[in-house]
Order: structure tokens, then sequence, then C-alpha cells
């Protein structure tokens, strides 16, 4: 049976939901036919039954993670990050950080990212590199027990 895969928002609802490709196709006639984009219509048609983070984000409070739904520590996340050549003088990436930091802090900004099932996570430089390096390594491990290729 054909299959497609539908990203499904809020993001840390979950990473992807794969449906028959009939099925995604119907989901797609009915949003149009009630004046939605595929994405808010599969929101509205799905049930979340966990999130991927450790806690809840406040748009989904009443929904577990799946880290309490019976898999301790569980977490995987979507993230996005500013990057640049190691070349940029310090000065100016701590300028670019300081202001993308003063726009994720924005209510406005905040509101925009919510209802796209998205939360800023403002950080310094050190705490993004750590945070990479922990994602790297966390899923580097994963990649190399279970001899994942990407043939």
């Amino acid at each position: 049976m054909p299959t497609t895969t539908i990203p499904a928002p809020p993001i840390e609802v979950s990473i992807t939901v794969t449906v028959p490709l009939d099925v995604a196709t119907r989901l797609q006639r009915m949003a149009n036919r009630h004046g939605k984009n595929d994405t808010e219509y599969i929101r509205d048609a799905l049930v979340a039954i966990a999130t991927t983070g450790l806690t809840r984000p406040s748009y989904l409070s009443n929904v577990p993670t799946v880290a309490e739904s019976g898999f301790p520590g569980f977490e995987a996340l979507n993230w996005y990050a500013f990057l640049a050549s190691a070349k940029v003088p310090s000065a100016i990436l701590d300028k670019w950080n300081a202001e993308i930091v003063k726009v994720l802090n924005d209510q406005g900004t905040k509101d925009a990212l919510t209802k796209l099932g998205l939360s800023g996570a403002p950080s310094s430089r050190a705490e993004l590199t750590a945070f990479m390096q922990k994602e790297s390594d966390k899923w580097g491990k994963l990649v190399r027990e279970r001899k994942i290729t990407a043939d």
C-alpha cells in the first residue's frame, strides 16, 4: 500500500505521521473543502497522544510527554539554530546573538511561533554549542549502535 509522510504540527506533538496515500489525499481534499490548509486540518483531525519534549508545551498542556507515558528520559526535538562561519569575529556573533535573543523573547514573536506549533528557546552561544554537542553525542551513539546508514 503506498504511503505518504505528512508533517504533523505542532512539532513537539510528533515528528511525522505516516498515513496511507489515499487517506492523505482525502485529508487534503477535506481540508480544501473546509477552507483550511493541510496542516490546520490534520491538527484538527488527529488526536495527540504524547509530546516528544521533556516538558509539555503550554499549548498542549493536557497532552503527556513520551517520558510521562512510560519512557523515562525520552526526548526527540526538532530544533533550529542560526550558525555562522568560525571566521566571523566574536563581537559580531555576540551582537547577532543578542538581537536574536531579543526577537525570540518578544511577545509578538512568541505568539506567532505558538500559532505555528513552535516555541523559541533563546540561549547564549555557549549554551547552543553545549546543546548541539549533546544532541550530536546522543544521536551519533544511536546511529553507531544500530548501524544506521544512509543507504
